[in-house]
């Protein structure tokens, strides 16, 4: 309905870069990046300039071909312009870039970001971190956690369900304990922790038994809400 209005009333209304960017957003929501791409290069043939607002919302549209290659055209057209890249843009190329599995590729992003005087939040480092366990990169996952904790970030209620994950994942069941115990007691993260503690210990009662007799000692001991509840 809102790209039938946006094509009845084209020839007489003027559009700006935010009705396009809205447009290509919808796209975007829909993981329809041909018709993202289609609404992009329409965009510029009228003669409206694109922002680095509609650049990140184009690259985010993109992200979603696992080859990468649609966004980092996109990227490079944004480079060759100039306007400078965002965080909003590199954050929507490097979780791309972690959806795909493209873990180096989206490490080096990061580092072209920092280098380039933006600062990177915890949001970028939780989503670079999740990438790494979500495709079992354990050893760039340290290397994340290591930086973001070099340079001052705070860990937050997800970084926390992110290592416990890792470390369910890796079996190793009084580190995930440990996490979760740390995040609810300096406040970074209330009942998510044991949530995400309790859901991995889940899994482990079925492929690690004594994970059904840790579960049971987490239960009484005061702090971690363990439940049958599940993210």
């Amino acid at each position: 309905e809102a790209l039938d209005l946006f094509r009845t009333h084209q020839g007489t209304v003027h559009y700006d870069n935010v009705v396009y960017t809205a447009v290509i957003k919808g796209f975007a929501d829909e993981r329809d990046s041909a018709r993202a791409l289609a609404m992009f290069k329409e965009m510029k043939a009228a003669g409206v300039r694109p922002n680095s607002v509609t650049y990140a919302t184009v690259i985010t549209a993109c992200t979603h071909d696992p080859t990468m290659a649609p966004a980092q055209a996109v990227f490079r057209e944004l480079l060759a312009s100039d306007l400078q890249p965002t965080v909003s843009v590199y954050a929507a190329l490097i979780c791309g870039h972690c959806r795909a599995g493209g873990m180096k590729e989206a490490l080096e992003l990061l580092h072209q970001m920092c280098a380039s005087g933006l600062a990177a939040d915890a949001v970028v480092y939780n989503t670079l971190l999740d990438g790494c366990v979500n495709h079992q990169v354990w050893g760039l996952a340290t290397v994340v956690l290591q930086e973001m904790d070099a340079r001052g970030i705070r860990r937050t209620s997800f970084t926390a369900c992110i290592l416990v994950k890792m470390w369910s994942r890796r079996k190793e069941l009084e580190k995930a304990i440990e996490v979760a115990h740390e995040a609810l007691a300096s406040g970074v993260a209330s009942a998510g922790a044991g949530a995400c503690l309790a859901a991995g210990l889940g899994r482990w009662t079925l492929a690690w038994p004594p994970a059904s007799s840790a579960l049971a000692s987490t239960t009484t001991r005061p702090g971690v809400p363990c439940s049958s509840s599940r993210r």
